[in-house]
């Protein structure tokens, strides 16, 4: 079932699995790294490192388990049954969307009560925002999701399959019912919720001279005001081309570009959540000492303790040194192993140094193998990627067949739908002996075969004009895409079909 067939494999495919890999690993390194640091420095140990962690855990989850399903159905064009519209899978998939959503839009409410009672209340904040309470709002905001989402599961509502996104998605206009409840118990008290504290606290610092100097204190010495809102702003700009590019009208955008815009503006969407350790980064020092503490050997928590132990240098912050040393220029040694302080290094640090060095030189090498992979199926796929190029440009034009009793109606419908610019030709074919069975008794007619060229986006208008004037209870109505053709009758049909444009001669 998951085997991958090279041969089938396109420089299309290639590249919007490349995409989607990059997202995943993207997405995985920085909500490990950001859980890893947010749990080790006990600094950080704060209401909204637990909020981040919680928005980290949701961009692990979809890392982990549904981008890889995205990924292989890109690369997996001819075998992934698995992946049908409303197969078990795909319903699980779209399932742990919503919640992940969900709980991503919840945490961001609570971060808005937060730091309204931060900037508010800040003489009340730390005996009324516990951490204790803020796990129990985390957890609160898990439970409501997974539970909220469980009707698509349970009900068995309608998901597809979106080759668009390479992702199984809810059919929201077959469960307009359930998204309109999703609405009302998800976005608009948390949209309600973001407006009004980010109001509140912009109205507050629009009139400094009344701000207290409690205020003052907490806007300059508490990066977490500035954290949160490039938080919310990046979410926000992330997801706003794919929300925006659904309410635009279909004709605004050329047909052949659309499924590559969608598909490039989702999984922007997607990555757009890793920008959360890039901003921690940048505006928290303590985040950032914490970071790098594994290459400068200093000491984070430096207070023994029985939750935490005594704070050492593990396995993983040696190894994370050991990659990073010819860039920091640290070696991997902890504080007390170092050169400066002894003249010998201990055993287990020449191990792990090894251990590194050789898991290294194995990336490097499985690196240039995929490269060099890479590059055998782009020389395979080179005439295959200019005719599927070729073949996406001409898809928007079709050719429809449609048979009819007599000359006089395959003449009345030709006229009609060329003189009202909904097909560029009418071939009208006569000779043709149709044998079928109608009303349970065996037909045997003569017929006119009517084959029209056409553009796909006018199938529809098309079809209604030709049901409207044929004499037939079920008139015959058969579409196929132009796979290719030559450029200047293409062009010609594009200039008669629709509205009128400078007409070029057949």
């Amino acid at each position: 079932m998951f085997e991958v067939d090279p041969s089938l494999l396109s420089a299309e495919s290639l590249a919007r699995a490349a995409v989607i890999l990059a997202v995943g690993i993207l997405l995985l390194v920085s909500s490990l790294i950001s859980i890893i640091v947010l749990l080790y420095n006990k600094t950080l140990h704060n209401c909204i490192g637990y909020y981040l962690i919680s928005l980290s855990t949701a961009d692990l989850l979809c890392a982990l388990i549904i981008i890889p399903l995205s990924f292989y159905s890109a690369i997996a064009q001819q075998n992934r049954d698995f992946l049908h519209d409303d197969s078990l899978i795909c319903r699980c998939t779209a399932y742990l969307q919503i919640v992940l959503l969900s709980s991503t839009i919840y945490i961001f409410a609570w971060i808005g009560v937060d730091r309204y009672a931060a900037f508010m209340k800040p003489s009340r904040y730390e005996s009324e925002h516990t951490l204790t309470r803020c796990k129990c709002w985390i957890a609160f905001s898990w439970i409501t999701a997974i539970l909220i989402a469980c009707p698509i599961l349970i009900a068995k509502m309608e998901v597809n399959y979106y080759r668009d996104f390479e992702l199984c998605i809810l059919n929201w206009s077959s469960t307009m019912a359930y998204s309109v409840t999703l609405a009302v118990l998800v976005l608009l008290p948390s949209i309600c919720t973001i407006l009004f504290t980010s109001t509140s606290i912009i109205t507050a610092l629009q009139k400094t001279e009344e701000l207290e100097d409690s205020q003052r204190a907490a806007l300059e010495l508490d990066q977490n005001f500035v954290v949160t809102l490039f938080v919310v702003i990046c979410f926000t700009l992330s997801w706003s081309p794919i929300v925006i590019l659904q309410f635009l009208p279909s004709d605004l955008i050329d047909p052949t570009d659309t499924e590559t815009i969608r598909f490039i503006f989702m999984w922007l969407a997607i990555g757009g959540s890793s920008s959360k350790l890039l901003i921690y980064m940048f505006i928290n020092p303590e985040f950032r000492r914490t970071f790098f503490a594994p290459c400068t050997g200093e000491v984070v928590n430096d207070d023994d303790d029985e939750e935490f132990g005594p704070r050492s240098r593990g396995l993983f912050a040696t190894l994370c040194c050991c990659y990073c040393q010819k860039l920091c220029c640290c070696c991997c040694l902890h504080p007390s192993d170092h050169p400066m302080a002894s003249p010998a290094r201990s055993e287990y640090t020449v191990t792990t140094q090894n251990v590194a060095i050789n898991s290294n030189r194995v990336f490097i090498g499985t690196l240039l193998v995929t490269l060099g992979l890479v590059s055998i199926f782009r020389a395979q796929d080179n005439t295959e990627m200019a005719s599927q190029i070729g073949g996406r440009i001409a898809s928007i034009f079709s050719v429809v067949y449609v048979t009819v009793p007599s000359i006089e109606v395959g003449k009345k419908i030709a006229h009609e739908v060329v003189k009202s610019r909904l097909a560029a030709c009418v071939n009208i074919v006569p000779g043709v002996t149709s044998i079928y069975e109608w009303k349970g008794k065996l037909e045997e007619d003569n017929e006119l075969l009517l084959i029209i060229k056409t553009k796909s986006d006018q199938l529809e208008n098309l079809k209604s004009s030709i049901v409207k004037i044929h004499p037939y209870e079920v008139p015959e109505f058969i579409s196929l895409p132009i796979e290719t053709g030559s450029d200047p009758y293409l062009k010609w049909i594009e200039n008669q079909v629709g509205e009128k444009k400078n007409e070029v001669n057949e």
